[in-house]
């Protein structure tokens, strides 16, 4: 089993989560929010898909689902079967946030959450592949 961490630092987050502001997002009476969020995952799929999203250059995309300011969906892909897992570190020990996927996957798609706004945030990411 070899581990690899890395640590997504300000050059992802800090533009954004610096003075944080985001627009409501509305949602039609006639929508369905299933159905939207389907499609935007969709979107998300094809462009893991079609484009060359690696740990060293993963996609980022802020605030998903257009309700969470303070999130992010990490998509990359590995050569191996891997897990990854993620953390959030906070002001204190106790106020870290931490994630673990739990099957082996050569595609990773990640939400972060629990980032502080207006400030910038350290977030470890540890993959590790089963060899």
């Amino acid at each position: 089993m070899k581990t690899r961490v890395y640590h997504i630092l300000s050059l992802f987050l800090m533009c954004t989560l610096l003075g944080c502001s985001h627009s409501p997002t509305v949602i039609s009476p006639n929508s369905n929010i299933f159905t939207e969020q389907l499609t935007l995952e969709q979107n998300w799929l094809n462009t893991l898909k079609n484009g060359e999203y690696t740990l060293d250059h993963p996609f980022l995309l802020h605030d998903p689902y257009d309700n969470s300011p303070l999130s992010y969906l990490l998509m990359f892909n590995t050569p191996q079967m891997s897990t990854v897992s993620y953390e959030v570190v906070g002001h204190t020990p106790e106020t870290s946030f931490t994630y673990e996927t739990s099957e082996l996957s050569q595609t990773h798609q990640l939400i972060l959450t629990g980032l502080y706004p207006n400030e910038v945030n350290t977030v470890h990411l540890k993959v590790t592949t089963s060899t």
